[in-house]
Order: C-alpha cells, then sequence, then structure tokens
C-alpha cells in the first residue's frame, strides 16, 4: 500500500504517514463479506492540522492514492465486524473511499463505529501491532521507542489516525492520536551523530490504551495495556539506524501527555554523548508538531562536559560496573551551587567513614548533580497534601509538620538523573540501579525514602537544623523474651545510656539511615513504637513481607515474622559459636523481639543499629546485605552463595563506633562552613518515617 503524505503550507517540508500492513482479525472479530460496496468521503478534523512553535504555518494531511483505513462495528458484547475502505484519489484532502456495506446482523449493536487509520495489524501474530479496537470505546496503540531517523520525513507507519461515527454511511473526519517533536542540528559535530534520545518526564512510547475514543476527546493510560504487551511504556524515544545531516529536519512520534522536564541526548559510536537540558514543562499535544528549531551540538564529542554535574568520587580502576550516586540539589538558589556542593561532600564523606560502605567505596562513582531553584527552602503543606507555603523549587520537595507528606516530583528526579548520570547514558546501568539523594536546603527534620519493587529509588534528606545535634533513642519499652510473649522490661535513661542505647548525631545521620539503610540497601525500619501496646506481628504482615522478599530488588530481609526461620539463621544463627570464635562482636547477633514498627512476633538481629537510632554502625546481617546489593550491582561473579559469604567474612569490619567511642560523627573532611555543633540542650526527635513506595500505577496523561 502507498502513504499519505501531510501536504506543507508555506516552506514546511512534505511528512508521510504510512500505513501498516493488513493481519488476521482476533477470534470475536469477522471481516465482512463483499455483498454490497459504499462510497464515503473521509478527510481531516480541523485541529488535524499541525502547528509549529516557531511560526504561524501549519501542515495538513492529505490522502494518497490506495490508502485504506478500517472501520470497526463495535458489538455490545465486546465483539465487532470490520469492512476495509481504500481510496483511488491522490493528494487529496477529502477523499472517496469504498468497501463493503455493514447491514443486517453486521450493524452495530450499540450504534457505534470506529474507522482506524493504518490498518489494524492482529493480535494473534507476532507483528507489532499498532492498535486493536475493544468494547468501551478503548483502542491500542503502539509507539516504539526506537525510531529510525528519516531527513525532512515522519518515520514511516507511525502515525495513527481515528473518525467516529453513529452511521457507517456518514462522511468521516479523522484526526491523529500521536504527537510529533521536530529538530534540526548544527556543529560539526552532527556527523559523528549516530543516536539522539528525547528523555522526558512521563512516558511517550510503548504499549498504551487509548480511552474515550468515542467521545472524541481521547485519553492515554500508559499502564493499562492489551495482551500480549508489546513494549512496556517508556519515557525515552530514540532516532537510530540511520546517519544525521546538519540542517536536515528530524522527527520523532511520541504518545501525547506533558513531561515537567526533559533533555535531548546526542551519542557517537563510541559511546560519548551530549545532552541538552531543561527544566522547563512541555506539552506534547495531539496532532501537534513540537518544533525545538536548529539545536546546536557543538563541533565534537571530545570536547564535551556537563557543566552542572560534578564526579566527586571515582571507582577504583578496572571496575567494569561501578555504582552510580547520583546527588541532586534542590532549594538551592543559583548563588549557592558551592554550598550545594560544600554540604553534598560533607554528607557523603561521612557516608563512607561508615561500614560496609567504608570498605566497598571503590565501587561507587559519585555525582554531584547542580539544578538551580528559584526559592530557597522546601514547600510547607498541612501534612495532608495541602499547600501552605509554596516554594518554586526544581524538583519541587515538599512537606508538612511532623515530616508528614514528604515528596518530591519523581519524574522530574528520575527523568533528570537518567539524562545525566554517564553510566545511564552509556547503558552500563538503568535507573532501577542508580540511588538518587536529593540534598534539600531547608533545615527542618524529615528525611524519607521512595522505592519501589524493582530497585528504583530517591531519598529526600533536608539540612535538619545544619549542624544542631539531633538525639535519637531506642524504645524504652522493649520486649524481655525472644519467644513471642508479649511480657516487656522498662529501661531507664540512664541505663539505655550506660547501655549506649542511644546517639546524637545530625543530618548526615539522617542522610545514612534514608539512603544507606533504605533506599541502597533497601532494610526496613527496626523500631517499634507504641509501648507496650505495641501492635503485634500479624499473619498480613508475614504475608507482607514475603512479598517483599520476592520483589525483582528484594526488600526487608533484615526483620522477620517468622522467629524459626529468620533470613539470617542459615548465615550467622547457625554459625555463630564458630563466628564469634573468630570475631568477638559477633556474639551481638541473635534473635531480638521488636521492629518494622512491632513491639512483639517481630525479630531483628542485634539490639540496635542505624535502622533504630541512626548510628553510623550496621549490624552484622544488615552488612551482609548491604555487601551483597554491591556486589550484585557491581558485577562480581562469585560462585555460590557459600562463597560469596566467605568473601564477606574475609573483609568485614565489626566494630559499633558509639560502643567502642571512635564515632567519627562530627569529624568529616569537607564539613560545611555553616554549621556549627551546639551539643546542648539535646532535643529529642522521633525516628524517621518508613518508606514510600511509588509502584501504585499511575495514569500520566
Amino acid at each position: 500500500m502507498k502513504k499519505t503524505k501531510i501536504l506543507a503550507i508555506s516552506a514546511v517540508a512534505l511528512l508521510a504517514l504510512s500505513c501498516a500492513k493488513e493481519n488476521p482479525l482476533p477470534e470475536n472479530s469477522q471481516e465482512l463479506e463483499v455483498k454490497e460496496t459504499i462510497t464515503i468521503q473521509a478527510g481531516f478534523a480541523e485541529d488535524t492540522k499541525v502547528t509549529l512553535a516557531v511560526n504561524s504555518t501549519y501542515a495538513k494531511p492529505v490522502w494518497r492514492s490506495n490508502d485504506q483505513f478500517a472501520m470497526y462495528s463495535l458489538l455490545s458484547g465486546g465483539g465487532y465486524y470490520s469492512s476495509i475502505f481504500t481510496t483511488t484519489e491522490d493528494n487529496v484532502a477529502k477523499a472517496s473511499f469504498s468497501g463493503a456495506k455493514f447491514s443486517g446482523s453486521y450493524l452495530s449493536d450499540r450504534g457505534l463505529y470506529f474507522s482506524m487509520y493504518p490498518l489494524y495489524a492482529g493480535v494473534n501474530n507476532n507483528s507489532k501491532n499498532p492498535y486493536s479496537p475493544s468494547g468501551g470505546g478503548s483502542i491500542r496503540l503502539y509507539v516504539p521507542s526506537v525510531q529510525t531517523p528519516v531527513a525532512n520525513n515522519i518515520p514511516g507507519g507511525l502515525i495513527s489516525a481515528f473518525a467516529v461515527s453513529d452511521d457507517p454511511e456518514k462522511d468521516l473526519s479523522f484526526t491523529n492520536l500521536n504527537s510529533i517533536i521536530r529538530f534540526k542540528l548544527s556543529g560539526a559535530a552532527v556527523s559523528q551523530v549516530v543516536s539522539v534520545s528525547f528523555i522526558a518526564n512521563s512516558n511517550i512510547c510503548g504499549d498504551v490504551l487509548v480511552q474515550g475514543v468515542d467521545t472524541g476527546t481521547p485519553t492515554f493510560n500508559t499502564v493499562a495495556y492489551f495482551e500480549p504487551r508489546i513494549e512496556p511504556s517508556g519515557n525515552t524515544v530514540t532516532l537510530s539506524g540511520a546517519a544525521f545531516t546538519e540542517g536536515d529536519y528530524y522527527y520523532m512520534v511520541t504518545i501525547p501527555g506533558s513531561t515537567n522536564g526533559y533533555s535531548m541526548v546526542f551519542r557517537d559510536s563510541d559511546g560519548r554523548y551530549i545532552v541538552k537540558s531543561s527544566m522547563k514543562t512541555l506539552a506534547l499535544q495531539r496532532s501537534r508538531i513540537q518544533d525545538f528549531g536548529t539545536i546546536d551540538i557543538g563541533d565534537s564529542f571530545e570536547s564535551y562536559s556537563d557543566p552542572n554535574l560534578v564526579k566527586y568520587i571515582s571507582c577504583e580502576p578496572g571496575l567494569f560496573y561501578p555504582i552510580p550516586i547520583c546527588i541532586l540539589s534542590d532549594g538551592y538558589k543559583a548563588s549557592q551551587r558551592e554550598k550545594f556542593e560544600s554540604d553534598a561532600k560533607s554528607a557523603i564523606d561521612y557516608f563512607f567513614q561508615v561500614e560496609p560502605y567504608k570498605t566497598y567505596k571503590g565501587y561507587f562513582n559519585v555525582y554531584l548533580m547542580w539544578v538551580p531553584s528559584e526559592d530557597e527552602g522546601a514547600t510547607v503543606t498541612d501534612g495532608n497534601g495541602h499547600i501552605i507555603m509554596p516554594k518554586n523549587t526544581a524538583f519541587g520537595s515538599r512537606w508538612g509538620s511532623g515530616y508528614r507528606d514528604m515528596v518530591a516530583d519523581a519524574d522530574k528526579v528520575y527523568g533528570y538523573a537518567e539524562s545525566h548520570c554517564p553510566e545511564i547514558l552509556s547503558g552500563q546501568k538503568t535507573i532501577d540501579e542508580a540511588p538518587v539523594l536529593i540534598l534539600i536546603n531547608d533545615t527542618r527534620y524529615g528525611g524519607i525514602a521512595h522505592t519501589s519493587t524493582t530497585g528504583r529509588t530517591y531519598c529526600m534528606a533536608p539540612l535538619s537544623d545544619y549542624g544542631t545535634s539531633i538525639f535519637w533513642s531506642i524504645e524504652k519499652e522493649q520486649a524481655a523474651t525472644s519467644e513471642g510473649t508479649n511480657t516487656y522490661v522498662t529501661y531507664t535513661d540512664a541505663e539505655l545510656s550506660a547501655q549506649r542505647l542511644t546517639y546524637t548525631g545530625n543530618w548526615k545521620n539522617i542522610v545514612l539511615h534514608e539512603f544507606g539503610g533504605h533506599s541502597f540497601a533497601r532494610l526496613a525500619d527496626e523500631y517499634w513504637s507504641g509501648g507496650t501496646s505495641g501492635r503485634k506481628g500479624t499473619a498480613a504482615d508475614t504475608a507482607q513481607e514475603l512479598e517483599d522478599h520476592a520483589w525483582p530488588v528484594p526488600f526487608s530481609l533484615n526483620v522477620s515474622t517468622q522467629y524459626d526461620n529468620v533470613p539470617w539463621k542459615p548465615y550467622f544463627l547457625d554459625n555463630l559459636s564458630i563466628l564469634s570464635a573468630s570475631k568477638p562482636d559477633y556474639s551481638r547477633i541473635g534473635l531480638w523481639q521488636g521492629g518494622n514498627y512491632n513491639m512483639f512476633y517481630t525479630w531483628r538481629s542485634e539490639i540496635t543499629s542505624c535502622m533504630i537510632d541512626n548510628r553510623p554502625y550496621f549490624s552484622a546481617w544488615q552488612r551482609y546485605l548491604i555487601y551483597d546489593r554491591i556486589v550484585t550491582l557491581a558485577g562480581v561473579r562469585i560462585a555460590d552463595d557459600t562463597a560469596r559469604f566467605n568473601d564477606f567474612l574475609s573483609r568485614d569490619v565489626t566494630e559499633d563506633p558509639v560502643r567502642a567511642g571512635t564515632d567519627p560523627a562530627h569529624a568529616p573532611a569537607h564539613s560545611s562552613a555553616h554549621e556549627s555543633y551546639r551539643p546542648s540542650p539535646l532535643r529529642y526527635y522521633p525516628p524517621l518515617p518508613p518508606p514510600v513506595f511509588d509502584d501504585i500505577p499511575i495514569n500520566r496523561l
């Protein structure tokens, strides 16, 4: 079949709309036999013209000879009949199409007819079908994440259009479903470009369910999809597979949506890249072209450096899969870049003084990603999502009283990290493997980790009262035994202090707990609350725990509701006498009742750790889980679990610096100039909130 083209008005180039090959229909459909042929007129709706951002010209679609579309007669039961319509007219905006007439039992009992261009490609074959009709005014749309660049033209077969009618013999008015991005390139480096990626902060490609087509105002649901799934929805469209030429127009086809910040990434054959970013909101509108004009990428990939990126810590030479840590600024004004970098260095220096991160520091690359904000600080809410004091910041950090409602613009956070982290840009890592720390220039108390089942995570950490001392403690009421009874003991303040069950730190300890504990290591909290009436561990807790452990990247392996089958049993408890003989500190390991917010019927491996009072100490079992996460992300090949555990033991440092009196808390190499330590009066702050899981489906329109 031939292609339709968009007839350009003024100086706009001709843009092709090509159709897909016809394929068999699904089992619940039937194509009409040609008993009687009818002719109908089909044109394009007024809003199908494509407005250009740079001037007032527009492009308008036209039909070409032998173009075809499918009309579907929808049935209440979900099935449908279809008829193929073809035109012999060429280069006209409204053409006559002939096809089989719907009559009798083939007429829609819903009084609704969908027409789709290009032709439907069935779900019962292996082709990448662009759509499939279903009941309820929904269709399937597919936009590939990788498209072939065509100079001065749209990649073929990617534009879809639809029409809706209550009469199968009425004239039709089609409108496009896709949005289009176009740009030109300039600079001597253009000849070296092998791919161009547009990275949004919302889903713009892959499988999408288009809903409400029968209303004429469709919405795009990138979470729901037809089976079998062709390609998961994603936030990046890449042009690749053909050469780029300076001065030519290039086009990308996307799913409509809005992105709060975006980037263009240009790569050469050696994997080097050039990034152009914007923090502005961009609307990718249906049936419109977003024109970026001419993008100057300079004369050489070799001379490019990201002006907003500082590589602060480099991995050991020869490490094939270094682990990136992305530290983003929020609430720092344009004049405060030096302050951000000083704060970030102070936090990460302290982080890498704590085991096992200290031992495995050489496995990491740490990047400081500078993004200025209009306002200093963070937005204030009432704790329930209602804004009291808005602040215009790069990533929209906010929270309310009592550190509730702590959230940032996750799409913007991940999108920025994806388009600036070298390991992601080179393809070595994905955003699921590059933890993000947002340092917030605000003095309020708080800190929280947002994470997902796949490992994707961002951590929010404000400079809580800058360097002012913050006091945390284990709960005074503690379960007296480890067998799961409701008996408890009550410690006095003096006893807690004597047993070193209290800790005084500052905001960097919050970074350690939230980022090092929750975000990276995926540890659960080990504190409990509510005193003697604290909630018991329940069957539901066990079910959730097992589900957490089965996630693509497991979570909460440091606590358990299963007294006889805790995760650390085969590693430590079954070998405790031997391990304690080699390193006496392993004798701390056991079954301590209380954790994950429950006082009873939940167990942890040691009496206290960073996951209770934010001290610079992770328990032995926590250290192993951190080690395991590090070597997994770094791609270290170890024969089996036994070899892995022995490798950990050979380098494990067991000392708790709080109990040993060697706490390095207030001696980082890059202490910020504004920090002042005021040891009294000590202010007690409650434990920080549990991590938030962000896997709830969101329909980004």
